[in-house]
């Protein structure tokens, strides 16, 4: 009699990971023949030539918008984190979220954890409470968002309607705006029945004991004294950042856009870095290459923004996130000093 042997759940065949795998290549496949079109007609020479005459004032006013971002997301973190009496400094917020993006830089998606981890070297706050605070920043954070593009979609419709007919996508038009519109009816529904689903959402996390820190977490926007402080906070956090996106084009000297083609070119780049590769590499840039071609601007100054502005990030976020990470071990060590005496 043939022998039968029961594998662990998670070592089972799994119909969703073959779905998941499939579309995973196939993104993959597309994404890759899509940056061998853009990229394979450019001159890197002249894009060399052009990110060489960058204007270096304008890099320290980007450097400088990228730590009050840092800054003003601490100060946001902090009042949440007041709520339950737990009273962080500002520095060791400010490290820990700066941590956030050097290891996001190193391996993506795992700079919520470290960034929970952080803070509980530094200032021995619960990792689960932590997290749940995150939760709710994020909630928020994607509902301010997704009004920027779609004031973005709304100030250049004309560009967006190009972009559909520029790569023959006029198919999926009236998908891509119906999107938009749902998405509107979502957030108005959002608003009007927040209560509500909060209140549900919350009565189903606290029939788990082990979530009760990740619940008060959740719950702590809610304890504010003034939420519209912190939603004024959370608007000029993406209004830095969106000036921040601003500074690039200074820096090039030869690229002029207004706001609304500034806005444009911002909402094609969150597009490329929503497309599943390591912190935006390729999708990211070849994004602004189309975004730069559907507002009739030189593609090479597309390339040379993309490669500026992405590099920039990606090795500031690092520096800063490494400082991050030097102080918040000294912090964890004078933490257990303090502790011993």
């Amino acid at each position: 009699m043939k022998e039968t042997t029961n594998l662990p759940e998670k070592y089972k065949f799994k119909f969703r990971d073959l779905i998941f795998g499939i579309v995973f290549i196939l993104v993959s496949y597309i994404l890759i023949n899509t940056l061998l079109t853009l990229f394979n007609h450019q001159d890197f020479v002249k894009i060399k030539s052009i990110i060489k005459e960058i204007n270096i004032f304008w890099l320290s006013i980007s450097f400088g918008l990228m730590l009050v971002a840092i800054f003003l997301r601490a100060l946001k973190w902090k009042l949440l984190m007041n709520t339950s009496n737990y009273f962080p400094s500002l520095k060791s917020l400010f490290s820990s979220i700066a941590t956030y993006n050097l290891s996001n830089s190193i391996i993506p998606r795992t700079g919520l954890l470290v960034r929970c981890y952080m803070l509980k070297k530094s200032e021995n706050i619960p990792i689960d409470f932590t997290f749940g605070t995150i939760i709710i920043e994020r909630i928020i954070d994607s509902l301010i968002l997704s009004i920027c593009i779609l004031f973005s979609i709304i100030l250049n419709i004309e560009a967006f309607f190009i972009l559909f007919k520029k790569y023959n996508l006029e198919n999926y038009k009236l998908l891509f705006f119906g999107s938009g519109f749902i998405l509107l009816l979502i957030i108005i529904f959002l608003f009007f029945y927040r209560k509500t689903i909060k209140n549900k959402i919350l009565k189903e996390i606290n029939k788990t004991s082990i979530l009760s820190n990740l619940t008060i977490g959740v719950k702590s926007y809610n304890k504010l004294n003034n939420k519209f402080y912190f939603i004024f906070l959370t608007v000029l956090s993406w209004v830095i950042f969106i000036s921040y996106n601003f500074t690039f084009f200074y820096a090039l000297d030869g690229v002029s856009l207004s706001f609304s083609e500034n806005l444009f070119i911002f909402t094609i780049g969150i597009f490329g870095f929503l497309i599943p590769t390591p912190g935006g590499i390729g999708s990211y840039h070849a994004a602004i290459i189309i975004g730069f071609n559907i507002l009739g601007l030189s593609p090479l100054y597309g390339l040379a923004f993309a490669f500026l502005s992405h590099a920039f990030q990606y090795i500031s976020g690092i520096i800063i996130g490494l400082i991050g990470v030097f102080y918040s071990f000294w912090k964890s060590k004078k933490l257990e000093t303090l502790t011993i005496d």
